[in-house]
């Protein structure tokens, strides 16, 4: 029952950046369930069943071992947050944390600027961030 409910919450969702958006959403890793990807406007979104602070502390813990230099540390509510940070070559790294539902979280992490994203360096943070959260 939990899981079906976890699916509708995450559907729901990546419906909801379609329509917000104006353009469509590209999920990535075939069912649209904890561990697919959603593509947009140059952020790669996913969700997770983990609380929103170990959420946070995640990301944190995976932009610094990564060598990113964290620019502003979160800055929000207690809904959505943003940490910036830049890699090694300069380029801007976003990730925006968002909660979803008790214990399920919404990341976002954007590498690049408008027009020269970096697909590869978002993955490469989500991979990081998933792993913290087994």
């Amino acid at each position: 029952m939990l899981s079906l409910m976890r699916l509708m919450v995450i559907a729901i969702g990546l419906c909801s950046l379609t329509v917000t958006t104006g353009c469509p959403v590209v999920v990535v890793g075939g069912a649209a369930g904890a561990g697919a990807y959603a593509y947009s406007k140059g952020k790669l979104t996913r969700s997770y069943q983990a609380d929103y602070d170990r959420t946070i502390a995640a990301s944190l813990d995976t932009l610094e071992n990564l060598e990113m230099a964290i620019e502003e540390k979160p800055a929000g509510d207690a809904i959505t947050s943003v940490i910036k940070a830049k890699n090694s070559s300069g380029t801007p790294v976003a990730v925006t944390v968002t909660l979803v539902a008790p214990n399920i979280t919404e990341v976002s992490v954007r590498s690049g600027t408008v027009g020269l994203w970096d697909k590869k360096v978002s993955k490469l943070v989500h991979a990081n961030i998933a792993q913290r959260l087994q």
